[in-house]
């Protein structure tokens, strides 16, 4: 009887959604930064402005051959710089093409402010 019980308790118990992951999906903002070859592209805007070229954001002209590796130095640095700012990332997708990967496509999040 003891043993019954115990497996209706866990098997009940399995259905509980824990709160804690219902308060971060439901008190969260969320952004996708893009990295395209050589520009960075925000959804929703980032300080006001929906793209960047990697060149403008890094303040440095660079030759053709540099600009894949400007690029991810831009991507890093922008990271570091929301990481700042509360935002975590919670996913990254490669956007590739047949030359190989051209960019990136970032999923990140912050909590929302209490009320």
């Amino acid at each position: 009887m003891r043993l019954i019980l115990t497996v209706l308790l866990l098997w009940a118990g399995s259905f509980r959604v824990p709160a804690q992951a219902q308060q971060v999906s439901a008190r969260s903002q969320f952004m996708h930064v893009s990295l395209d070859y050589n520009r960075l592209y925000f959804f929703p805007a980032y300080q006001n402005r929906e793209d960047v070229k990697v060149e403008e954001y890094m303040g440095k002209s660079v030759g053709l051959f540099d600009s894949r590796m400007l690029g991810w130095e831009a991507m890093s640095r922008l990271l570091t710089e929301l990481s700042a700012e509360s935002w975590e990332l919670v996913n990254m997708v490669a956007n590739n093409d047949e030359d190989g990967n051209r960019g990136a496509v970032y999923l990140l999040r912050r909590p929302l402010p209490a009320k």
